[in-house]
């Protein structure tokens, strides 16, 4: 029977990757099939399951992120192709990106 399991804390650096990544980890040595979804802006655990440098090569191949998916397509380059600043959504212009 499949089951889903969801960790949440708002509050930062409180081990919540830590914690998600090694219960996966511990289900799927016992035989479990894991899907972990990782939906922090910040990737860790994509980063942590699938290294560093696979991680960069995947988002450098694709330019695409899971956050991405909330931003909507980017403007069009304007002719010359520079790319003006301040597309998609105006949340998603902000420095900082909301935490989901």
């Amino acid at each position: 029977m499949a089951r889903r399991i969801a960790f949440l804390n708002y509050k930062g650096g409180v081990g919540k990757t830590s914690l998600i990544v090694n219960i996966a980890a511990c289900l799927a040595q016992q035989g479990n099939r894991v899907l972990l979804c990782d939906l922090d802006t910040q990737s860790n655990a994509s980063i942590w399951l699938l290294r560093l440098e696979r991680w960069n090569q995947l988002v450098s191949a694709t330019r695409r992120t899971v956050f991405s998916l909330f931003l909507g397509p980017p403007p069009p380059p304007p002719p010359g192709g520079v790319r003006r600043s301040g597309g998609g959504p105006a949340w998603a212009r902000k420095s900082t990106p909301p935490r989901v």
